[in-house]
């Protein structure tokens, strides 16, 4: 496992990370507005899809934050 992760560069890494985290905000974002169209108002079932949604929002905005240090670090932009 090792082998293969010194194998990958950390700008592929990085740029992985970011694709993901995009990913994840959109499929959240989707997923809210379509919790709110079908009930049609925000409701409690609706706030608490959204509390719940918010973790994956964080978790991706993170994936985008260390795909961009990694991309950063991989282009020797610092040294």
């Amino acid at each position: 496992m090792i082998e293969f992760l010194s194998a990958l560069s950390l700008g592929f890494l990085g740029i992985t990370a970011e694709t993901l985290g995009t990913i994840l905000i959109a499929i959240t974002v989707m997923n809210v507005h379509s919790h709110i169209i079908h009930e049609r108002h925000i409701d409690m079932y609706v706030i608490k899809a959204m509390r719940k949604e918010r973790r994956y929002v964080i978790s991706g905005i993170l994936l985008v934050i260390l795909g961009y240090i990694l991309i950063v670090i991989d282009s020797d932009f610092l040294f």
